[in-house]
């Protein structure tokens, strides 16, 4: 019930360019709406150290809004791996980026460096 609270956008994985869709018709009205989203665009994590390609959902919705995204990034998958179910103690970093704005850019498709 506490989760509803926070409007997670709901999309069929399987379902691709629609799923994309219900992410940009739903985040474009909760950003309507005053809210923040945050969205994970690597799908699922990934082990401590990988890299994985980026979905384009969102920054298909921050074109398609014209807001700019705040890149995060955070290393508790050192503590919590990746299909674990045991957490590890220790300290969680967390870095945010600049800003990066969407208008006049494209989605694309890449993984981190």
């Amino acid at each position: 019930m506490g989760l509803k609270l926070l409007r997670p956008i709901p999309i069929n994985r399987g379902e691709g360019h629609r799923a994309v869709n219900q992410v940009i018709e739903h985040g474009k009205a909760r950003l309507a709406d005053g809210l923040w989203i945050i969205i994970f665009p690597e799908g699922t994590r990934v082990v401590a150290g990988d890299t994985r390609k980026f979905g384009v959902s969102g920054a298909m919705l921050a074109i398609a809004s014209g807001k700019s995204v705040v890149p995060l990034s955070h290393n508790a998958g050192t503590f919590w791996p990746r299909r674990g179910f045991l957490k590890k103690p220790g300290t969680i970093r967390v870095v945010i980026g600049e800003p990066i704005e969407s208008i006049g850019k494209k989605p694309g498709n890449s993984t981190r460096k």
